[in-house]
């Protein structure tokens, strides 16, 4: 069989470039630690620069007890465009241990993309937590499969 992944290359890098700083939220997918299930949510998420990709969640959350205990999750990011096939809209999976963080450090940058978040950023159940790239997935589009190391990454850490 063919190798399906193209190196990645400035064209790659740009469309990552994109779905990295156009997201405003992504869907997280982990294993939920009390029953030892697969499951996925829809969290805010945000890449700032100094940062990198960083969350705020409720510790009410399902998800949240996950990313306490600091398991590998995945990332999904990328939006369909509102007309045509979903699947030929690029899209990236980011494989990534979740780092808690002192959500002051985010607080302005992250209420500068996300200004409703006002409302209840500093509840204190609301936490913050930074995802430590491994790596991930490009898929570009039709034919643009492109598998992204961490040198690759790098640029997204901070």
């Amino acid at each position: 069989m063919t190798d399906p992944f193209r190196p990645v290359d400035d064209d790659a890098r740009a469309t990552m470039d994109r779905l990295l700083a156009e997201m405003r939220h992504g869907v997280l997918s982990y294993l939920d630690p009390k029953r030892a299930t697969p499951s996925a949510s829809r969290i805010a998420l945000l890449c700032l620069p100094g940062h990198g990709l960083v969350t705020l969640v409720s510790e009410l959350s399902l998800h949240t007890p996950a990313l306490q205990s600091g398991a590998k999750c995945a990332l999904l990011v990328g939006e369909p465009a509102a007309k045509g096939d979903a699947l030929t809209a690029p899209r990236a999976t980011l494989h990534a241990q979740p780092k808690p963080v002192d959500k002051s450090t985010i607080r302005d940058a992250w209420l500068t993309h996300l200004p409703k978040s006002a409302l209840y950023f500093d509840f204190t159940d609301f936490i913050a937590f930074r995802f430590a790239l491994d790596d991930a997935f490009l898929n570009g589009g039709f034919g643009k499969a492109f598998l992204f190391t961490p040198d690759d990454l790098r640029p997204y850490a901070s």
